[in-house]
């Protein structure tokens, strides 16, 4: 059993088909379906149930992945230590972060700090929300940069960056694409394509229909970039962060606010109990100077 392995098992969960997990790993689909054949061969389980159109955990595979994960956690925590010893003449600043400093100008901010703060060395790792909870709780980072829907204020301190709001994506010639908003009662009827299940604003998008006593009608989950495809295709509406959108617009889809929809705040996260690093402590001053 390989770290390769692992990690080709875990983006195979992560991703809606093999070919995005391979790549999203720079690796063929081939090469991943041979690193999860050999775990299954070392394990002597069928991790994923392939009877169907498309591949799905067995019970095993479930019970697998949450070992994996805490296996993959601990192997980047660990080198991560060892690294910390090459770079013991510097502070140094672990910064995890969602895939969103684009979007709410952080890239700025980061660069910024790098300027005015040149003997902290700063290293950034994009990844998916419960990564970067884990991550930050075993030590893998000093500061994550997240949404603050699903973090958990018992433990951590939030500091705001940015903000945000709810926006439905339709198709430009849509019945409801003209409206100045729409409530969430109006997209009752309307069959749903929402981001992946893991992320925050899927599960967001549940609780809001939920408090409305309202049954979704989802019809898939995908990535950003499908979801847009898809919703111009007619295939269904969706409901995104509105700086999302912005980024990743669609010449045939539009976005309209939502009238009930809640902040949706981003920013710095830290462990309220651990001592914050010389180089975390700073960030932490500079953003909110």
């Amino acid at each position: 059993m390989t770290f390769e392995q692992l990690e080709s098992f875990l983006a195979a969960v992560r991703y809606d088909t093999f070919f995005d997990a391979a790549e999203s790993l720079h690796i063929t689909q081939s090469t991943l379906s041979k690193h999860i054949g050999k775990l299954e061969q070392e394990l002597g389980l069928s991790l994923f149930d392939r009877s169907k159109r498309s591949a799905s955990l067995t019970a095993a595979g479930q019970a697998f992945y949450e070992e994996a994960q805490t296996l993959c956690s601990q192997y980047r925590h660990t080198l991560n230590r060892m690294q910390e010893f090459k770079t013991s003449s510097r502070q140094s600043l672990r910064l995890g972060t969602l895939p969103v400093l684009s979007q709410y100008g952080l890239t700025r901010i980061l660069k910024d700090f790098s300027s005015t703060h040149k003997a902290i060395r700063l290293s950034i790792e994009e990844k998916e929300e419960q990564e970067l909870m884990s991550g930050l709780l075993q030590g893998q980072f000093d500061l994550i940069i997240a949404r603050d829907l699903f973090l958990d204020k018992s433990c951590l301190s939030f500091y705001p960056l940015a903000n945000d709001r709810l926006v439905a994506v339709l198709p430009e010639d849509h019945p409801l694409a003209g409206s100045p908003s729409l409530s969430i009662k109006e997209l009752a009827r309307e069959p749903l394509i929402l981001m992946q299940p893991y992320t925050s604003i899927y599960r967001l998008c549940l609780s809001i229909f939920q408090d409305a006593g309202i049954r979704p009608q989802i019809v898939r989950t995908a990535r950003m970039e499908s979801i847009l495809s898809a919703v111009a295709f007619h295939e269904g509406v969706s409901l995104f962060a509105e700086e999302n959108f912005n980024l990743f617009r669609h010449d045939s889809v539009v976005s309209v606010p939502l009238s009930s929809s809640p902040d949706l705040p981003i920013g710095v996260a830290a462990r309220r109990e651990k001592k914050l690093s010389p180089g975390a402590a700073a960030f932490l001053k500079f953003i909110r100077r």
